[in-house]
């Protein structure tokens, strides 16, 4: 499914997305897996939208960061050698961290057009959705990242 084709099934009432008729609701309790993959690709594509908004953000921010990367260059006026240092690397840091969050934002529209995106990367479970709701570029469930941040501390 293409995500044109998602975002306009995100704007359908949600009986019509999972191809309910309006006047029943006898099998509405259940749901089968046809259902629970609909669903998927709506949280999906609800997870799109915020990765590819923030990824715009992100794109406005590092240009923001090299026009100021590029006044400090072009500044001679610097009184003490230890504040432009300090500039030169702090917009360096901020540069860097802001392009590691867009990888993992690139890698997370990825997972998403490989219909992949929600689980885990390392056990291969499902991702929490309140762990996708407050980090929707998220590889690892909660307890595969535990034990990743567990190895890097080492």
């Amino acid at each position: 499914m293409n995500f044109e084709a998602l975002k306009q099934m995100q704007r359908l009432p949600i009986f019509q997305v999972w191809g309910f008729e309006r006047k029943s609701y006898a099998n509405a309790g259940r749901v089968n897996r046809k259902e629970i993959m609909m669903i998927d690709e709506i949280r999906a594509g609800k997870h799109f939208d915020q990765l590819r908004k923030r990824r715009e953000q992100l794109v406005m921010t590092l240009q923001h960061i090299g026009r100021e990367q590029e006044q400090v260059e072009q500044n001679t006026d610097w009184l003490d050698r230890a504040a432009y240092e300090s500039r030169v690397n702090l917009l360096d840091r901020l540069n860097e961290w802001y392009i590691e969050e867009m990888g993992q934002i690139d890698e997370a529209l990825l997972r998403i057009r490989k219909n992949q995106y929600g689980h885990c990367l390392g056990c291969h479970h499902p991702i929490d959705i309140e762990r996708l709701e407050s980090v929707p570029e998220a590889e690892f469930c909660s307890s595969c990242q535990e034990a990743r941040d567990g190895l890097e501390e080492r």
